[in-house]
């Protein structure tokens, strides 16, 4: 009789479903979920994905959305709105609902990212750009920021922060100006990648 250890490729079969109930104390349960990566949960209900998903090797699992322009309100905190995605491996924005978030299909470390600029106005006293994170019930926290004295050309802002998150939590871009009337935020980029397999 042939055994796996006989098989010069062993290889195990599971079927792609939901994430399964916690295991018992002392165990961990290996599934692969319908976005075809495999994902282990320990004994406290802790979802991570492990490395190389279900395909074998690194998987990249990412997303990047754009918004062409979204005019900004005076004086006001606002969330840039992305309309459109030029990748999403595994569910981190929706387009029809809360396009202003990426959210973290596991827990992990991630590198997130934004850029765009403001129209050139030097008006007012501040342009702010913010990468804020979801820290539950409706709460965030800035993550990362740049803030500066507005002037007449465009100026373009670039933030990246690398950062553990929890499988759930999402990240939005917001935006302020103070120039005493509208002023276009342009070409926004908003990305995510995990960075642990």
């Amino acid at each position: 009789m042939a055994k796996a250890s006989d098989n010069v490729f062993p290889k195990v079969e599971m079927a792609e479903g939901s994430a399964p109930a916690t295991p018992g104390a002392n165990k961990v349960r290996l599934y692969a979920k319908s976005d075809g990566l495999l994902y282990s949960k320990d004994d406290t209900g802790a979802e991570s994905l492990v490395s190389g998903g279900a395909g074998g090797g690194f998987t990249f699992s990412g997303a990047s959305v754009t918004k062409s322009a979204q005019t900004i309100n005076d004086s006001s905190l606002t969330k840039i709105t992305f309309d459109t995605e030029d990748y999403d491996t595994s569910s981190y924005h929706d387009t029809g609902s809360n396009t202003d978030r990426l959210t973290t299909p596991a827990n992990g470390k991630y590198r997130v990212g934004v850029t765009g600029y403001w129209s050139g106005n030097a008006n007012g006293n501040e342009r702010t750009v913010l990468i804020q994170v979801d820290t539950g019930s409706g709460a965030a926290s800035a993550i990362a920021g740049e803030s500066r004295a507005p002037g007449s050309i465009n100026h373009w802002v670039s933030l990246v922060v690398e950062k553990s998150f929890t499988s759930g939590q999402y990240l939005t871009v917001q935006v302020y100006q103070d120039r005493g009337g509208t002023l276009d935020f342009n070409n926004a980029i908003f990305f995510i990648q995990r960075l642990d397999p």
